[in-house]
């Protein structure tokens, strides 16, 4: 077996694991991955950086944080100086290193992080795609936990329907961002706004498991609801020609 149908073979592996959340298992193969590629691509390569962005992830998954941001730390440096900052290896380093500050309670530093994924997805990707309103939705949960709800409001009213326009009403991805908007409004007191969104889960997660008829006059509201709030979102500008998110109050910083 050559060495390049060995790496494929132990990818395989920790994808497999990965896939049915068996972490540790996963853990075990990526660290494999990693010295294979080391040892025949060099630490600045982009696979090599791939896979340390991969066991990064997994450490994560298996709330390893301190090890996990450690490697983000330094896969980050080596992706910015290699490939710069619009690369997609770097904006995932962003992204999962804002996780793991989030998991910290380092709320700060996690919307900074986050703030550079959102820049870079809209650089490359622009703002018809759904990684960019996935970036998009978790800036969104970084300023909830700082407590900028009407900046949230916007992002979570903007993401939205570009995810139910991808995913579905009816998919897990949307229904857990709706679960998270109604959390924000759980969180600003705002009770009765938290209530119609939680209902509007549970009737669009019995839609799903066919336990409602989609054609019940509550389907109806709940679609009602969603064009309602998009109508009402109109504090928020994209200009994706420049990849800048413009939004009352800058949330938005370099560095």
């Amino acid at each position: 077996m050559s060495d390049d149908d060995a790496k494929k073979f132990v990818k395989k592996l920790a994808e497999f694991y990965y896939q049915w959340e068996k972490f540790d298992q996963a853990e075990i193969w990526c660290r494999l991955l990693l010295q294979q590629n080391e040892r025949s691509l060099g630490k600045l390569h982009e696979t090599t950086l791939k896979s340390a962005s991969e066991l990064a992830d997994v450490l994560y998954q298996q709330d390893k944080t301190i090890e996990s941001g450690s490697m983000y730390v330094e896969i980050i440096e080596r992706s910015r100086s290699l490939l710069g900052d619009n690369h997609s290896s770097t904006i995932k380093a962003f992204q999962g290193y804002s996780e793991v500050l989030a998991t910290q309670g380092k709320p700060f530093g996690a919307l900074h992080w986050q703030q550079k994924a959102v820049q870079g997805r809209l650089r490359t990707l622009g703002d018809e795609n759904l990684e960019t309103w996935t970036s998009i939705e978790h800036l969104a949960a970084r300023l909830t936990n700082l407590n900028r709800y009407p900046e949230a409001e916007a992002l979570y009213l903007q993401a939205l329907p570009n995810i139910e326009q991808s995913c579905g009403i009816q998919s897990r991805y949307f229904l857990d961002v709706a679960r998270d908007f109604g959390t924000m409004f759980e969180r600003r007191h705002d009770f009765a706004q938290a209530e119609e969104w939680y209902q509007h889960v549970v009737i669009g997660c019995e839609i799903a498991s066919g336990l409602r008829d989609k054609s019940t006059n509550l389907y109806e509201q709940w679609i009602t609801l969603l064009e309602f709030s998009t109508e009402s979102a109109n504090t928020l500008t994209l200009k994706s020609s420049v990849g800048i998110m413009v939004c009352e109050g800058s949330i938005f910083g370099e560095g």
